[in-house]
């Protein structure tokens, strides 16, 4: 059974990557920096603005683990916890290897679905690295593709906003989270990616 605890730090990591993709698109200078904290850092200046970031990631962090947990629980109530959180760690890990830029993003159309395709691409070996059973790999193809949807949808969930305004936009997101809520329990709960194409179809269908 899952419980809980593998699915925070996979939300978090969605979180992170669509807030480090959502500052980068609003960043006045395009040279890369090395971290979401420098991102934040560019544009918030107040220790008291810099929490409010903080708590942010972390609310939506815990948005997405939310919505995550229920649905990963009731197709694999069966796994192991080491296994659980070997296939959690391994979609974490595949999903932060990948550089969200605006190029990548608009390449792919804003699709979960090829944005997914591109991530395995990417990280080819996740499975075997982890070292995970059949059902350790169906638990990470459907983690992965969902989280993808997620990362998504928060994507175009944030709101535009001037560079140097990040202050400004935070403060409409606190008014704002029930909303990605809505938007977060619209999402689909399927993958278009069954392992080995047969024999576990139903498990893949929308619930």
């Amino acid at each position: 059974m899952i419980s809980g605890v593998e699915v925070l730090k996979l939300g978090q990591t969605v979180a992170t990557r669509a807030a480090a993709a959502w500052l980068r698109k609003h960043r006045e200078q395009k040279e890369r920096v090395s971290s979401l904290a420098e991102l934040a850092a560019e544009q918030l200046a107040s220790p008291l603005h810099l929490r409010k970031w903080d708590n942010f990631l972390n609310n939506l962090g815990l948005q997405v683990a939310e919505r995550l947990e229920p649905l990963l629980d009731n197709r694999f109530p069966g796994l192991p916890a080491n296994e659980i959180q070997a296939a959690m760690d391994a979609a974490g890990d595949a999903l932060a290897e990948v550089e969200l830029a605006d190029d990548l993003l608009l390449g792919v159309d804003l699709d979960a679905d090829k944005l997914a395709a591109h991530v395995r691409s990417v990280c080819p070996g996740q499975v075997r690295v982890a070292g995970l059973s059949e059902d350790g790999a169906r638990l990470y193809e459907v983690a992965l593709d969902q989280s993808c949807r997620y990362l998504v949808e928060v994507v175009r969930w944030l709101p535009a906003f001037q560079p140097r305004a990040l202050a400004e936009a935070l403060g409409r997101l606190g008014a704002l989270s029930g909303q990605l809520d809505e938007v977060l329990a619209r999402i689909p709960r399927s993958t278009l990616h069954a392992p080995r194409g047969t024999g576990h179809d139903a498990e893949f269908t929308a619930g």
